[in-house]
């Protein structure tokens, strides 16, 4: 039995701050995932929800059908009067005429109330609704995109700190890495659900549907998440797709650096020394353009005596990446 302090033999060893991190960011990142699929659930477009009649409207329609009702029913018992009836035929054709005068305000009521509930039945639906919440198509989509790319960009990050954990080769310097996958999953979703809703890539539209009301929200998902998923591969793709779009990108031109001059006196050379290889250099001293003699990253210029006699050598150089009549001081050193 171990005593306090002391590891026993069957104790488990402590666990080294490495792993207690790596532990930690695998926690995190699996409670992020969950949020993010249970945020993606949640807002997960239903079945579009129609318009509601207003409370105002069906009040008006009811009572419009109410008052109908009661003026034929008046206007029938007056055309067939009860046995015994004795007003006079004036005073019925006065009720008569009142009776259609009030029918037709309220046939025509009834009229302005069924019309504006039809013009409700076939605008189509205004509202794309979760199981919690409705927002419009748009933003529905929107948000959907971007929830789908953070989840994508979530599972990347989860799985690259597994592989690395087991692996060993975990570093707490890939920890902003880890955590801005997120963010950057969410921000790639949306822009290549946005991207392909353009219909920069072509199919991309009909695989989708067109319409916010009637595009595939599983599409949306897919296309967002696999952006998150693969964010090297995507900002190729929008690198590749904006060269279509601006015209190609300048190359740029990568300058080498000076080689390393020194000179032989005794063997009446120069020596220069490459960091690249030295292909179609060519070195310039005074008024004589020579080609040195090339062996791997070094190049040899034979100098002259009038060169030798100088305290500094004033060499330009051409080729070999170098910027044109790149220009350098060699120190000549004294016999």
């Amino acid at each position: 039995m171990s005593t306090e302090g002391d590891l026993g033999e069957n104790d488990p060893p402590p666990a080294r701050p490495l792993e207690r991190y790596q532990k930690l960011l695998g926690a995190i990142l699996a409670l992020a995932m969950l949020a993010l699929l249970a945020m993606v659930i949640t807002i997960w477009p239903g079945p579009p929800r129609a318009p509601a009649i207003g409370p105002q409207l069906l009040d008006d329609y009811t009572k419009a059908r109410a008052d109908v009702a009661r003026v034929e029913k008046a206007h029938l018992a007056l055309l067939q009067p009860p046995a015994g009836d004795q007003r006079a035929p004036d005073v019925v054709a006065a009720e008569v005429s009142k009776l259609v005068g009030e029918r037709a305000a309220a046939q025509q009521k009834l009229t302005v109330a069924e019309a504006a509930i039809a013009a409700l039945a076939t605008a189509g639906p205004a509202q794309s609704c979760s199981s919690i919440f409705c927002l419009g198509p748009e933003p529905t989509l929107l948000l959907l995109a971007a929830l789908a790319g953070a989840l994508g960009g979530a599972a990347h990050a989860a799985n690259s700190l597994a592989a690395h954990s087991g692996s060993g080769r975990m570093t707490p310097s890939w920890t902003l890495w880890y955590y801005l996958r997120i963010p950057a999953g969410a921000a790639l979703g949306l822009i290549a659900y946005c991207v392909v809703r353009a219909g920069f890539v072509i199919g991309s539209v009909s695989a989708l549907g067109s319409g916010a009301e009637t595009i595939n929200p599983f599409g949306v998902a897919a296309v967002s998440a696999l952006a998150g998923i693969s964010a090297k591969a995507i900002l190729e793709k929008f690198g590749a797709l904006a060269d279509g779009v601006f015209g190609p990108r300048a190359p740029q031109q990568q300058t080498a650096e000076l080689p390393k001059a020194t000179i032989d006196r005794a063997g009446k050379k120069l020596l220069l020394e490459f960091k690249q290889d030295p292909v179609g250099v060519k070195v310039t001293i005074g008024s004589r353009i020579v080609a040195p003699a090339v062996s791997g990253r070094r190049a040899t210029v034979d100098l002259q005596a009038d060169e030798l006699n100088q305290s500094k050598l004033s060499i330009k150089l051409s080729g070999a990446g170098l910027p044109a009549d790149t220009t350098m001081p060699v120190d000549v050193p004294t016999g």
